[in-house]
């Protein structure tokens, strides 16, 4: 993947309410990406954006898979650097 994409429209991207690195949690047992993303977008109120970073590309993948399941909207989906960005933001 290159660049960004946007699924809002350009430079409409809110800001994040909550930032996640997800890049150690390869170190724990069972699914600690998906598991501190659920956490924090549980927390969040309706219109909120979760961000989570991580340079390990299936965790791309499930928080993809699990904003589909959610019914939560990517908004930001991008790479930066060694790192994907992905944004979701909590229905209103």
């Amino acid at each position: 993947m290159s660049g960004t994409r946007d699924t809002v429209g350009a430079g409409a991207v809110p800001a994040a309410s909550v930032v996640l690195d997800l890049g150690d949690a390869e170190q724990e047992c069972g699914d600690p990406a998906v598991a501190r993303l659920r956490r924090a977008y549980r927390a969040l109120a309706p219109g909120e954006v979760v961000e989570t970073r991580s340079p390990i590309a299936e965790h791309a993948f499930a928080v993809r898979a699990w904003a589909r399941r959610e019914g939560a909207e990517l908004v930001r989906d991008e790479r930066s650097g060694a790192q994907t960005v992905l944004a979701v933001r909590k229905p209103s």
